[in-house]
């Protein structure tokens, strides 16, 4: 194809623009990395090119890339294919790791075949690309301006903010929207439908989209519990049209059934590689502990089977029919092309606005007092002995300054957690602690991923104990001079400024997702840092950490010989109904830890089995063994917000 058409000088045209602009309006990248790129330069390209050699197009030399051409022959390829369906005629092995190959020569008759091939009208130059910028120049602002957001549109369906970029001076643009609404988190089979959702609207922008990512424009479409969120930057010239394109195929979604079946196989395939991760499993069990309400993978594995490409349809319908919306626009726009995001989404979509009191909150569940433990069996593999293991302390509902001392104190364990666990005890490769903000109720994790084979879940969780309370202790003689320079740490970080205007903007969006609009929240923070004195900090661990009033520790542990207990198989939340619906079952009885159960476990991949020490455990109110009797009558937070 490329030898019949003749060569396109607009081609190298729109590649040669495209680089120059990434080159002209490149963010600051780590100085580490940037040495590196520029001592590879230098190894290749003459010195007045170390700077622009690899990135730069200079010259349009037609005779280099008709050579090109002419040495992309079938006759002079070699061809590599991998499958395991050729395991068995693979004679030969590589001497390195032993891996079965074998080398055959093509057939005469295969190479001249693609030598002269018939054409084919599918393969086809592309079209001219539109999403390309053409104007860069720096905007005049429209209004007056300020220092953080402004709210230039709000009605019942929508709060539309906006910022006029002083500070960069680049000629690119964020549209952050998020579509609210109740519908997602109501079952799980509308938490499937909104992942298959975005599997399909993903698929099919590969397409529609390619032309804007070669022009340096990027999207993303993330789902969660209460809505939609659409992200798109880039140059801003073209970003409306990139939007645009963006809500289109949501607002005429559609597909066919034999690509919803293969999309629908994809997702259930994540959802089993999602439990059969430890870590990511003792999160979600973490979260579903203290969320008033959460659907896990293991809830919609149970429901995806029974999803029909209708019941995706009607889902998408009934999304769309209701919604609340909440953007930002900042960058390189007037006020008034802001205004246009806000409204193209609303023509298109069409819909109506969503009740005050419909609007989608996440409710936190209150911890009881004392330690409460959930140990789970691993979906993994019979050899598999990857053990994750998170101690979670939870405060009360928070404030800035509740967040702030949590901070300091994160920041006090990191490299004593890290050196402790990991270096000292090698308890793991994995270790950390941080701070948790769960809507708003602040809290402290420590994560240790271990091996059964090396130590048991329980031996892990008593180090995590030990040392906290090692270093809470000590934390009472913690030198003020320390202190001192400890806070002033924090408060460099949180005062490095910005590389660039994405940083900026996800600040400004991290409040308004949250619907918090404290965008000065980093400014506030340094001042209760300052402020803070060591006694303050020591009340505040003491009432959290040491007296451990509200502990949960969750284990998912793997197969090995320091694992010990009986097991009793359960079904998380009840059984899950294919209309999702939940039915709350009873416990099953208990059965001693067994390669039975073991083997049980491998075939119903939808069933948690809970882990106890002993059979007097059992009834011991201490160790969850059904997250939802676990969570009934436990008291359920306000709605909190981290203000002042």
């Amino acid at each position: 194809m490329l030898r019949r058409e003749s060569l396109k000088l607009w081609i190298y045209r729109e590649i040669e623009s495209i680089e120059d602009m990434k080159f002209r309006f490149r963010e600051q990248v780590d100085p580490i990395d940037y040495v590196e790129r520029l001592a590879e330069n230098m190894q290749i390209y003459p010195p007045e090119h170390f700077i622009t050699g690899d990135s730069l197009y200079f010259e349009y030399n037609e005779q280099i890339i008709r050579d090109c051409m002419d040495s992309l022959r079938a006759d002079k390829m070699n061809v590599l294919l991998f499958s395991k369906l050729y395991q068995d005629s693979c004679q030969q092995k590589e001497k390195w790791f032993g891996t079965p190959y074998s080398v055959n020569d093509l057939s005469e008759s295969l190479i001249e075949s693609w030598m002269h091939p018939e054409p084919r009208p599918e393969l086809h130059l592309p079209a001219p690309n539109r999403f390309i910028a053409t104007d860069i120049h720096i905007k005049e602002p429209d209004m007056e301006l300020c220092c953080f957001p402004q709210v230039i549109k709000e009605s019942s369906l929508m709060k539309l903010w906006y910022k006029k970029d002083t500070k960069f001076n680049v000629p690119k643009g964020y549209a952050f929207f998020r579509l609210a609404s109740p519908l997602m988190n109501e079952s799980p089979v509308s938490m499937v439908c909104l992942d298959l959702l975005l599997k399909i609207l993903d698929y099919n922008l590969n397409e529609a989209a390619y032309d804007a990512l070669t022009a340096d424009l990027s999207y993303a479409i993330r789902g969660h519990q209460s809505g939609i969120t659409i992200k798109v930057h880039g140059y801003n010239d073209k970003l409306p049209l990139l939007f645009e394109t963006i809500v289109d195929q949501i607002a005429v979604f559609d597909c066919s059934i034999q690509l919803f079946e293969i999309l629908k196989m994809q997702v259930q395939r994540l959802y089993n590689n999602f439990v059969i991760k430890p870590e990511k499993l003792c999160r979600e069990l973490r979260l579903q502990l203290i969320e008033h309400l959460r659907w896990t993978p293991l809830n919609k594995l149970a429901v995806i089977k029974g999803i029909t490409r209708e019941t995706l349809l009607n889902f998408v319908l009934k999304f769309k029919c209701m919604l609340y919306i909440e953007g930002l626009v900042q960058g390189n726009f007037t006020c008034k092309e802001a205004c246009a995001f806000g409204q193209l989404l609303q023509e298109k979509l069409g819909c109506n606005p969503l009740l005050p009191e419909m609007y989608p909150e996440l409710r936190i569940m209150q911890l009881p007092e004392g330690q409460h433990t959930c140990t789970v069996q691993s979906f993994g593999e019979h050899n598999d002995n990857n053990t994750a293991v998170i101690c979670y302390y939870q405060d009360k509902p928070g404030d800035n300054k509740t967040i702030c001392m949590m901070d300091v104190f994160n920041e006090y364990l990191e490299e004593p957690c890290f050196n402790q666990l990991r270096t000292k005890e090698q308890l793991g490769y994995e270790i950390y602690n941080q701070t948790t903000n769960t809507s708003g109720i602040v809290g402290f994790v420590v994560f240790v991923g271990t091996q059964a084979n090396k130590y048991s879940a329980a031996h892990v969780t008593e180090r995590i104990d030990a040392f906290l309370s090692k270093y809470v202790s000590q934390l009472k003689q913690f030198p003020l001079k320390d202190f001192d320079k400890l806070k002033r740490s924090l408060i460099m970080q949180k005062r490095i400024d910005d590389n660039h205007m994405g940083e900026e903007v996800d600040r400004n969006w991290y409040e308004i997702a949250n619907r918090t609009y404290l965008f000065d929240r980093l400014q506030k923070e340094v001042k209760c840092i300052e402020e803070l004195s060591l006694q303050e900090l020591l009340s505040y661990v003491h009432g959290v950490i040491s007296d451990k009033k509200k502990l949960t520790v969750k284990q998912v542990i793997g197969r090995g010989p320091w694992e010990v207990g009986v097991v009793i198989p359960g079904q998380l939340n009840g059984v899950i109904n294919n209309d999702g619906s939940r039915k709350l079952s009873s416990v099953p009885p208990v059965t001693d830890l067994s390669s039975d159960i073991v083997d049980d476990l491998q075939k119903d991949k939808r069933t948690l089995k809970y882990v106890v020490p002993n059979m007097a455990a059992v009834q011991d109110s201490a160790f969850i063994t059904d997250v939802t009797r676990f969570k009934n009558g436990l008291y359920i937070f306000p709605i909190t917000k981290l203000l002042h």
